[in-house]
């Protein structure tokens, strides 16, 4: 498990420190993810106990393949029933996503 108190110790940009695979992070870490940053993209399951957060500026964009649209994509972190959490990656925006 990642942690907010071993990221500040380490020095490193955070993307460097979470690297690019999904990872389990602590709850402060989380928190600072989702809350520490500007929140672009919020998903709360209140009935299931989940929320998926995306924050931050985007870092980056692509164009869809589709459509004559850019996507942005931003850090993504979600928290599950049990209370872990996770640092998901970079991930386009979830609001485009059709249900």
């Amino acid at each position: 498990m990642k942690t907010f108190e071993e990221w500040e110790k380490s020095d490193s940009d955070l993307d460097v420190y979470l690297g690019e695979k999904p990872c389990e992070i602590d709850f402060e870490l989380y928190e600072f993810i989702a809350c520490g940053y500007v929140p672009t993209n919020c998903y709360i399951d209140m009935g299931n106990k989940t929320f998926i957060q995306q924050a931050g500026e985007a870092n980056d964009s692509f164009e869809h393949f589709e459509k004559d649209i850019k996507i942005y994509t931003y850090r993504t972190v979600i928290q599950y029933p049990d209370d872990s959490c996770w640092y998901l990656g970079i991930l386009p925006d979830l609001s485009l996503i059709e249900n």
